[in-house]
């Protein structure tokens, strides 16, 4: 028996691989599989929380957010009495006054 040079057995490798590609599970060459690649269905997934209602979600949490880091700002960080002096409008309207002194935007 003679030995096969390393050229020889590269291809034949090759050529088996290509085989493999194309016959079916049962080895048999099938006319079906040839040039087509057949993809399974993927069974469909049930969420848990829809996707609008995760929308609606992350917009309450933003809001809640948004409240809470007003209150600390304003009664930690910027030495406030009451943190729920933060909704009182009289304390925008002196916020506003403190920026926008002596410009066009000023209020009456």
């Amino acid at each position: 028996m003679a030995k096969k040079s390393s050229a020889e057995n590269g291809s034949s490798q090759y050529q088996h691989s290509e085989d493999a590609a194309q016959t079916g599970s049962n080895g048999q060459h099938s006319a079906d599989n040839e040039g087509k690649k057949k993809r399974r269905e993927k069974p469909g997934r049930i969420r848990l929380i829809p996707v609008w209602l995760r929308l609606v979600l992350i917009l309450l949490l933003a809001g809640a957010a948004l409240i809470v880091g007003a209150m600390a700002g304003y009664a930690i960080v910027g030495d406030g009495t009451n943190p729920f002096d933060v909704f009182n409008p009289d304390t925008w309207y002196h916020i506003h006054d403190i920026i926008f002194e002596g410009t066009e935007y000023e209020r009456d």
